[in-house]
């Protein structure tokens, strides 16, 4: 049984294959439970970043595609987020669907803080992020106020992440009390 409330931040761990995805999958509505029942709070919208949201992209432009996403923002606030992940000058530019694999991740790390999602439910978020990217992305989810559920390898990220650890092992959930 997994309980959440407002404002915590999970890790889920355990070894490849062995349901950590499909248990995001489920939480995020983009998979029907395989038994049980999912309970979310009534004002919860949740918000899925995985390995496949990074993929593809718009012919449109970096700056653009961000700008769409808050346009009340002005220009130098819109530039200010981008280049925390370390899009800065003529790389703004750039239209998505030529940004390299890292960058797609970056982007669609950027689209889900700027979703209106209260419960972001990340797989692998640090993946194919540099270190000043990575650095920026746990900066913005210490800064998030609402619940944060994420499955990750990188001891570091989980360290400076998670109240709570959760590990799934011989196909049950169970939660880790103590610390990692």
């Amino acid at each position: 049984r997994l309980s959440l409330e407002r404002g915590e931040r999970a890790a889920i761990l355990g070894r490849n294959g062995c349901g950590k995805t499909t248990i995001l999958k489920t939480m995020a509505g983009s998979m029907a439970p395989r038994s049980g029942t999912i309970k979310t709070g009534v004002r919860t919208v949740p918000g899925l970043y995985d390995q496949e949201c990074a993929a593809g992209g718009s012919p449109r432009s970096v700056f653009d595609e961000v700008h769409d996403l808050v346009p009340r923002w002005n220009n130098q606030d819109v530039r200010d987020l981008l280049a925390a992940f370390l899009f800065r000058g003529d790389r703004i530019l750039i239209p998505v669907d030529r940004l390299s694999g890292g960058e797609k991740a970056k982007m669609a790390l950027i689209r889900l803080i700027l979703s209106g999602a209260n419960l972001l439910l990340l797989d692998e978020p640090t993946n194919h992020l540099d270190l000043h990217s990575r650095t920026a992305l746990e900066e913005a989810l210490q800064e998030f106020p609402e619940t944060v559920v994420f499955i990750s390898h990188d001891r570091y990220f989980i360290e400076r992440l998670a109240d709570r650890i959760f590990l799934i092992e011989d196909g049950r959930l169970r939660e880790v009390i103590g610390g990692w």
